[in-house]
């Protein structure tokens, strides 16, 4: 690293010289320098030739402070010009550069022509008023006639040295100047006052910053002529992005330990064996595992999460799943209360277990914890249709739900489910199935369980809770389907009639009759409003409403009158059993005091 001091070097002034034999000759000999050189100026911006460099020797050339030009470049201040269109954000400020450079150019060779003319006055009077060399510098061999000169706050005397030139010769200032110079033809004084050149020095340039290979830093006013004196530092890897200081060491500070790292999505993965990139100063590791249920730093080192049911020890504690203590509280592993209710009728709660048996693979979006959710969010549905849905909504009930491995449906699914749910039991249990939807729908009395199917590919699961209420009307109700379906199975009514009357002593929300005669001596019984409509379970039989939720699910969310009379008789028969037989001696029984034996 190379850090060298921005100072101004002392340059000796162009000579001065005429071939002109008239003022007015001189004049245009002055104009036409200055169309040339601005000419030139103008040709170097357009091409962009103007640059940057890290001392004041480039091509941008400097007002000197006696008028003059020099060769070495104004470069802080057009460089700093150039930086604050950059800090403002805009997107091409090369032309800036350009803009000021050729700004300073014009106003050097302005100064210069009117230096030259000042001259061409001297050498050439007026007849009126010859002035005091009426031969011009060439008739007088004396100092007097040249200029001074104020370089950087002293002025200097010039020496007449022949054929009208003018030159600096001593170097030892004939007077320093304390508050600056005033830069008048031809000669140079110093200002009586100090002029305040560093007013806005601050709104012009930055104490620090970084162009190109070079960082300016210290930057103060210089108050002799207002310009910034800097500290420069070579700048080997180029300017940081801040474009305040020189660019570090791209991995400077850059630890490239063990992390769990997240792609974006649900799964996360763990990444070992990193190092630094040198060029982008970002980690790369060899190594990564891919976590499908997070992943957490565990005493400073990256570690899988368990996974509670995908038959792995993800966070390699001897302990799969379940087994897991991380897992209890997953679905897969216990069994949770959802929901409850209390209803007018009273008495014993139903118990309702709900099982989720299959679902769809774990992948980037979906793992074990989506599918406890997706049961929990289910059954909490079921539990409002009971609450909104007569005569459900006038029992008591509990909701509780777990999950089941894959398949278990073809296995002792019942048993596996109240084996978690031991300690609620299950009076009524529920199956849903969120992947396979190949199988239809049914009912299963002899156990009081109900299985529903929903396919992957209908994952608002529209009309679940109403299916869930038809299915419940069967397995808990004993109701039959009220559409046709035995002539479809190929079951024949007198075979099914048989059926239903030996299971359910001719309750059923069907009428088996002959004609509407017979259907109104039927549906009567019940005591409740209905109508004699064709077609229940057989089409040669009855239902009792044109639509109903046991007809189809779509059409009516609610149960008709005849089903609604017996799924409450059903109720309060399970929410209030019986009481078991008790048997005691005659001579003990007091009439009034003693239950009789039931019969």
């Amino acid at each position: 690293m190379k850090v060298i001091s921005l100072v101004f070097v002392l340059l000796l002034l162009a000579p001065l010289s005429f071939s002109a034999e008239t003022r007015s000759e001189c004049y245009a000999e002055c104009q036409a320098e200055y169309d040339s050189a601005v000419a030139a100026a103008q040709a170097m911006a357009a091409a962009g030739k103007y640059t940057e460099s890290v001392t004041y020797g480039g091509t941008c050339p400097r007002t000197s402070s006696y008028g003059g030009s020099g060769p070495y470049a104004n470069l802080a201040k057009c460089v700093a010009v150039q930086q604050i269109c950059i800090d403002g954000g805009n997107s091409d400020c090369s032309s800036v550069l350009q803009s000021c450079c050729l700004e300073e150019a014009i106003l050097a060779w302005s100064n210069t022509k009117e230096n030259c003319e000042s001259n061409c006055d001297y050498n050439f009077p007026e007849e009126e008023d010859e002035g005091p060399y009426p031969g011009g510098y060439d008739d007088y061999l004396g100092d007097d006639a040249c200029p001074t000169s104020c370089i950087n706050g002293k002025i200097y005397k010039m020496v007449y040295v022949g054929d009208g030139i003018c030159e600096v010769h001593d170097f030892s200032p004939i007077e320093t100047c304390s508050n600056g110079c005033i830069p008048d033809n031809p000669h140079a004084g110093c200002r009586a006052e100090a002029e305040d050149l560093c007013s806005d020095f601050y709104e012009r340039f930055d104490k620090e910053s970084c162009y190109g290979n070079t960082h300016y830093y210290d930057c103060y006013c210089d108050p002799s002529n207002g310009e910034p004196r800097c500290e420069l530092e070579d700048c080997s890897d180029g300017c940081d992005s801040a474009g305040l200081r020189c660019k570090e060491d791209a991995c400077s500070g850059t630890s490239c330990q063990d992390r769990c790292e997240s792609p974006g999505n649900d799964f996360e993965r763990i990444q070992r064996n990193g190092a630094c990139n040198p060029t982008t100063g970002e980690c790369t590791y060899t190594e990564e595992i891919i976590c499908t249920a997070g992943c957490s730093m565990v005493g400073g080192k990256p570690s899988c999460n368990e996974d509670c049911d995908n038959g792995l020890d993800d966070d390699l504690d001897g302990l799969v799943d379940c087994a897991d203590t991380a897992c209890s509280s997953s679905l897969y592993c216990t069994c949770e209360k959802i929901a409850s209710s209390a209803g007018p009728i009273g008495g014993k709660s139903m118990v309702i277990l709900i099982g989720g048996y299959s679902f769809p693979d774990t992948t980037f979006f979906y793992n074990y914890k989506n599918r406890d959710e997706e049961v929990k969010s289910d059954a909490n549905r079921i539990a409002n249709a009971l609450r909104t849905t007569s005569p459900f909504n006038e029992m008591n009930f509990e909701i509780y739900a777990t999950r089941l491995p894959e398949g278990v449906f073809t296995g002792p699914w019942r048993s596996d489910l109240l084996s978690k749910c031991s300690s609620a039991g299950g009076d009524f249990t529920l199956f849903l199935n969120y992947k396979d939807s190949t199988s239809l729908s049914r009912s299963k009395l002899y156990s009081m369980s109900a299985t529903v199917y929903w396919g992957a590919g209908n994952p608002s699961k529209e009309g679940l809770e109403l299916t869930v209420l038809h299915e419940m009307g069967h397995g808990f109700g004993g109701l039959w389907d009220e559409y046709t379906i035995a002539e479809e199975i190929g079951l024949g009514t007198g075979t099914l009639a048989v059926v239903r009357d030996s299971a359910f002593s001719k309750r059923a929300n069907c009428a088996i009759a002959p004609d509407t005669k017979s259907c109104d001596a039927y549906f009567s019984k019940f005591g409740v409003s209905y109508d004699c409509v064709k077609g229940c379970s057989a089409g040669a039989w009855y239902r009792p409403s044109e639509e109903s939720i046991m007809n189809n699910v779509y059409s009516s969310s609610q149960f008709n009158e005849v089903s609604k009379k017996i799924l409450r008789d059903r109720i309060n028969a399970f929410a209030h059993p019986p009481l078991p037989r008790t048997f005691q001696s005659w001579d003990k029984w007091v009439p009034g005091k003693s239950p009789e034996p039931l019969r």
